[in-house]
């Protein structure tokens, strides 16, 4: 996470520089946007293991 947390910062850094004007910032959000679904995701598939796995053994 930390890995991720620090390349996001390092290009908004280097998009910023590029392009600072609304398609930076659109560019970011979108990026963010990404993340967070991905996160979400992964969360509710480790959910979906972890609840499958528990049930499994009382039927």
């Amino acid at each position: 996470m930390v890995v991720i947390l620090s390349i996001i910062l390092l290009r908004w850094i280097l998009i910023e520089r590029l392009f600072p004007s609304i398609d930076g910032m659109l560019i970011i959000l979108m990026g963010i946007m990404l993340l967070g679904y991905i996160i979400i995701v992964k969360r509710r598939l480790r959910h979906n293991v972890l609840r499958n796995s528990i049930e499994e053994p009382k039927e």
